[in-house]
């Protein structure tokens, strides 16, 4: 004789009522089964089933386990998976006098159902198991990661990556419901701080699953970038020069051709050197701070380098005696009308490799 009794007990409200699954001692061959359907449709590839079974006589123990089978359904039609209790991807969480067990169990293919069967022939005493429930649940969302930063003024972008069909994503800061969707955008008025924000999903049969979070900081940037006083304002054509900041821990700069957008000349660095192919003019460039987390000062500082042309002998004015006796001395005055604030240096030789003097005067030997 076997037989199921109060098979309603297993659908209700009340996780501890149950249905009862019978078979009587001595009996071959034979099993009994109570197959329970879920609302709201297929599940998703992912979803855990989960079943809890109780015994009155705390009978329950893994020697009971083989003859005790879970076959998924999809509507009406089996998906040939059944599996003992005893396996190993069937997680078993006995209680430890034997009398409950919470079952769970991630099936392979969709399904809307699932049957569990009780078998005679069993290892022991035990003919009759109870079947509490039988849950579907969804799966958990996950985030990219649990931590995520944005600068005062502008959002964090929060995203769901394992979304799933027919599938609701909720998303909350602290217990406040925020929006819907795969991705949040978090509002760019967040004071500084940190700020607990929240992703649910939900499911077609309406069940919600536990929240995953996400904190959100928002920092303030860095102020913005000073120049050191020793940066060279000028260079010669055809050499480079190096401009600086002055440096301040925690930061980094990066140097930039505009003072918005514009092309990255440098990264993570607090100088800069120009290049030597530059032709004679005025060149500005920009340096932008940032913190570690890649918050960055809007504002960038601009330093203006200029490429002067190399003088040459043309550019260069010599007055004075230039004709003297065997035993005279003269003093020779440089001046130039084409370069500003010349520096002039004095050599006694043609190929320039004897420097005597410098300044704008000289007088000979």
């Amino acid at each position: 004789v076997a037989g199921v009794f109060n098979p309603g007990a297993a659908i209700d409200t009340d996780v501890n009522s149950a249905t009862t699954l019978f078979i009587a001692a001595g009996t071959a061959n034979a099993y009994v089964y109570q197959r329970v359907g879920f609302t709201g449709g297929l599940s998703n590839i992912g979803d855990t089933l989960r079943v809890k079974i109780s015994s009155p006589a705390n009978l329950l123990s893994a020697a009971v386990l083989p003859s005790i089978t879970l076959t998924t359904y999809n509507n009406l039609t089996s998906n040939a998976d059944e599996i003992t209790l005893s396996n190993q991807f069937v997680q078993f969480d006995l209680a430890s006098n034997g009398s409950e067990a919470i079952l769970s169990f991630i099936p392979t293919k969709q399904f809307s159902g699932v049957e569990i069967r009780l078998y005679s022939g069993l290892i022991g005493a035990l003919t009759t198991v109870n079947l509490n429930y039988a849950q579907r649940l969804i799966t958990s969302p996950e985030v990219s990661s649990a931590t995520a930063t944005a600068c005062l003024g502008s959002s964090a972008l929060l995203t769901v990556n394992n979304p799933k069909p027919n599938t609701t994503y909720r998303w909350y800061q602290d217990n406040v419901f925020k929006s819907t969707g795969v991705t949040y955008l978090t509002d760019a008025t967040l004071p500084i701080g940190n700020h607990n924000f929240f992703v649910t999903a939900t499911g077609n049969n309406g069940c919600e699953s536990p929240k995953v979070g996400v904190v959100v900081t928002i920092t303030a940037p860095p102020l913005i970038p000073v120049i050191a006083s020793s940066n060279p304002a000028n260079v010669c054509v055809n050499n480079s020069t190096t401009i600086n900041v002055q440096t301040v821990a925690g930061v980094i700069y990066n140097w930039y051709d505009a003072a918005i957008g514009g092309n990255l000349l440098a990264s993570n660095s607090s100088s800069f050197t120009t290049s030597t192919s530059l032709v004679p003019g005025s060149y500005t460039y920009y340096v932008e701070a940032a913190s570690i987390s890649g918050c960055a000062n809007a504002t960038r500082t601009a330093v203006v380098v200029t490429v002067n042309q190399n003088a040459s002998s043309s550019d260069i004015i010599i007055s004075g005696n230039t004709s003297l006796c065997n035993t005279g001395i003269t003093t020779l005055t440089a001046s130039s009308t084409t370069v500003t604030n010349p520096i002039f240096i004095w050599y006694s030789d043609v190929a320039l490799t004897n420097q005597v003097s410098v300044g704008s005067t000289f007088t000979t030997p």
